[in-house]
């Protein structure tokens, strides 16, 4: 019954000739399930279950228009920033990372018990004193027993890793009793531990280690902080 319907509408004698001849569909299906028609203006507007279709008579200039695409959905939320990976990257399983070491506020002597000779023990450097004539050293010794062994020690931009490029000469030491003297700014004969850059970290590890040697680890400074 809908069909005959439809073919009624189309051959209606009301309509204009070139209408006749058109073949009616909405998005590529033909119209089905009409359920409303009206004409006005040479616009043909025929209302199905489906959709809505609008025809105008080509004799007027007008077009045989495809019916408008039924809106998709909005636009999601706009994508966030995809993480980065950190400044260093992960930890390498071969060093251990301690507490943050305050220059001004370093406490008393710390004992560090490392095994073998590439295992590191690494940690991070700040300082609450902003004061650049803040000045100091790292200086270690090694503990009962362990006096023949030697140690490398460094300040690095990452836990670990090769000392940094800012008077790297400077920043390292090796030996029974390695000290590295540092400052809050440049010097001739000082490591430089406020260059820009970020968090530097200062690394031991042995070097002739053959069990687990241990080392104590002083830091000693000018008190202008």
């Amino acid at each position: 019954m809908k069909k005959l319907l439809l073919a009624t509408l189309i051959g209606a004698a009301v309509l204009p000739a070139a209408l006749t001849a058109a073949t009616i569909s909405v998005n590529g299906e033909a119209a089905v399930g009409v359920s409303s028609w009206s004409y006005s203006g040479d616009v043909l507007t025929i209302g199905t279950t489906d959709a809505t279709l609008r025809l105008m008579d080509p004799a007027d200039g007008g077009a045989l228009p495809e019916p408008e695409p039924e809106p998709g959905p909005g636009p999601g939320p706009e994508p966030g920033p995809e993480p980065g990976p950190s400044e260093c990257g992960s930890l390498p399983s071969n060093v251990t990372l301690l507490a943050t070491l305050d220059l001004a506020n370093a406490g008393g002597r710390v004992t560090h018990n490392i095994s073998g000779n590439t295992n590191i023990v690494s940690q991070p450097i700040t300082s609450t004193s902003s004061n650049a004539a803040f000045s100091g050293q790292f200086a270690y010794v090694p503990t009962t027993g362990n006096g023949g062994i030697n140690r490398e020690v460094w300040v690095s931009d990452c836990p670990g890793a090769s000392s940094y490029s800012a008077s790297s000469i400077l920043c390292r030491a090796n030996g029974v009793q390695p000290t590295v003297y540092w400052k809050l700014s440049a010097s001739s004969w000082q490591c430089n531990l406020a260059p820009s850059g970020g968090t530097k970290y200062l690394n031991i590890k042995n070097t002739n280690c053959s069990g687990t040697c241990g080392v104590n680890r002083n830091v000693f400074h000018n008190g202008e902080s």
